[in-house]
């Protein structure tokens, strides 16, 4: 069951965010730096953060929101970021004992629907260069590659990130 996450959901979400973390090396991602509590607290107060629960464990979650990098201005998008016409997908982790059955692909399918309903014209991410699996993911839901580009985020600093756009509607 995808729903959006609680204040309530806080403490199981970081056990979940830094268990993946331990888990997913490299991941990109470091404990206490990304996703950190507060980035975690400020997409819940904002509604932003879907988590996907089974059998009352979180068996996955995602940030949707309209918070781009700044290096993405320099990609060549089907569809410009003129403010909120774009949803972008964060943060997207699939409990280490649960991948390879879809849950990724049902939390993209969730996205993609959200988009279509909030009345999105796109979704961007990016991807780790290094990270292979969410690559073919995104690939194989319909989403183009749009560039390779060095990104900056605090837990990765300067690296290269694969930017992929699903055009909406």
């Amino acid at each position: 069951m995808i729903k959006v996450a609680q204040l309530t959901d806080l403490p199981a979400l970081m056990t979940f965010y830094n268990d993946l973390i331990v888990a997913m090396v490299p991941s990109g991602w470091q404990k206490g730096v990304y996703p950190d509590e507060n980035y975690v607290r400020t997409a819940i107060v904002h509604g932003e953060l879907f988590v996907n629960w089974q059998d009352d464990q979180i068996v996955s979650a995602m940030v949707l929101n309209s918070v781009a990098n700044d290096g993405y201005a320099q990609a060549a998008w089907a569809v410009a970021d003129t403010g909120d016409n774009i949803l972008l997908i964060h943060t997207l982790g699939v409990s280490p004992a649960l991948q390879g059955r879809g849950i990724a692909q049902q939390m993209v399918n969730f996205a993609i629907a959200y988009g279509r309903k909030m009345h999105k014209q796109a979704i961007h991410l990016d991807a780790l260069a290094t990270n292979l699996p969410p690559q073919k993911l995104y690939l194989k839901c319909g989403f183009n590659y749009i560039a390779t580009l060095p990104l900056f985020y605090a837990d990765t600093g300067w690296t290269d990130f694969l930017l992929y756009e699903l055009v909406l509607g």
